[in-house]
């Protein structure tokens, strides 16, 4: 007699199908998935999530940190703290950027004046100390290309180059709260009993006038220009800058006579196509007459931001980039 249960177990262990259980092959794939995912992590800077090992319910890749203190300048960027949005502000992030350009070209004078900006806002922030390693790090760096602005200068003196040099030492003498500021105004004094230092004081004055020209308007560079030719014209840099006057006017009378002409036009246009010829005129010829009359007759719309709807999404800011404001 068979007992009723007798092959119901029985049939169960010996007909269970390879899907209901996972065969050796797949856990192996899983493990060996999960390893690289965690490795490639590592390597990327992603944040371990267990969508990285192949689990349930994740859609698309983990998200990467928006920033590191290695990206703001700092120390210590692998593994570093994770800046997350709104940690740095939109002010500090542009004052680094334009310290790190102004160093990496040698403009000592420009990186000192940011990172002075940067320490005045970095005392603002709450907490207090929130920049601290920031501003630590880069006075590091404007201290190390000061040294280095300095060896290059006492090279050049040791050449008899005395205009780089005293163009070198004047512009690190100019930057306060640094030892090197010393240092240069001790070989300031040295200099003055070279020969040919007269001469050469008065080139570097020139230059040192003459390059503010490059980051002013068309109008401000011909003025630029013809105070340097002035007031330093016998020197090689006074008369590359009376030349420069010279075009630069030329060149200001050509584009001043073709917004006049653009601008009559513009005057009798009416509706968007007025608008569109003035905003022409704007960005062809600022630094003219016309260019500043189109400025003003330009309508002055305030820009409506509207609010976020509801259920609609994140909407893209400057906030996924970890800026305030």
């Amino acid at each position: 007699m068979v007992h009723p249960f007798e092959n119901i177990l029985s049939g169960c262990e010996s007909n269970e199908s390879e899907t209901s259980k996972p065969s050796r092959r797949r856990v192996l794939g899983l493990a060996v998935g999960g390893v690289v995912a965690a490795a490639t992590g590592r390597v990327r800077g992603q944040i371990a999530t267990t969508m990285a090992i192949g689990e349930e319910g994740g859609r698309g890749r983990p998200k990467l940190p928006v920033a590191t203190t290695k990206a703001v300048g700092e120390e210590g960027g692998i593994g570093g703290k994770v800046i997350l949005p709104g940690q740095l502000s939109n002010n500090i992030a542009a004052l680094s950027r334009n310290f790190r350009v102004a160093l990496r070209a040698g403009d000592v004078e420009t990186a000192a004046d940011n990172l002075q900006k940067i320490e005045v806002a970095a005392e603002a922030a709450k907490p207090k100390n929130r920049y601290k390693t920031l501003v630590a790090n880069f006075r590091k760096q404007l201290s190390a290309g000061l040294t280095g602005k300095l060896k290059r200068a006492d090279k050049d003196l040791g050449d008899k180059k005395l205009v780089p040099a005293i163009k070198a030492y004047r512009a690190v003498s100019r930057v306060q709260g640094f030892k090197q500021a010393d240092d240069a105004k001790s070989k300031l004094v040295e200099t003055e009993k070279l020969d040919g230092h007269a001469d050469a004081l008065a080139e570097v004055k020139a230059q040192e006038l003459y390059d503010t020209a490059a980051k002013a308007k068309k109008c401000d560079k011909l003025t630029i220009y013809k105070q340097v030719a002035r007031d330093h014209g016998k020197t090689a840099t006074g008369k590359k800058a009376a030349k420069r006057a010279k075009d630069l006017e030329v060149h200001l009378a050509r584009d001043e006579a073709a917004a006049a002409k653009l601008f009559a036009r513009a005057k009798k246009a009416k509706g968007s196509t007025k608008t569109r010829m003035l905003r022409t005129i704007v960005a062809r010829y600022p630094d003219t007459e016309s260019g500043k009359s189109a400025a003003l007759m330009l309508p002055k719309n305030p820009v409506r931001i509207k609010p976020p709807n509801a259920g609609g999404g994140p909407i893209a800011t400057t906030l996924a980039f970890g800026e305030e404001g």
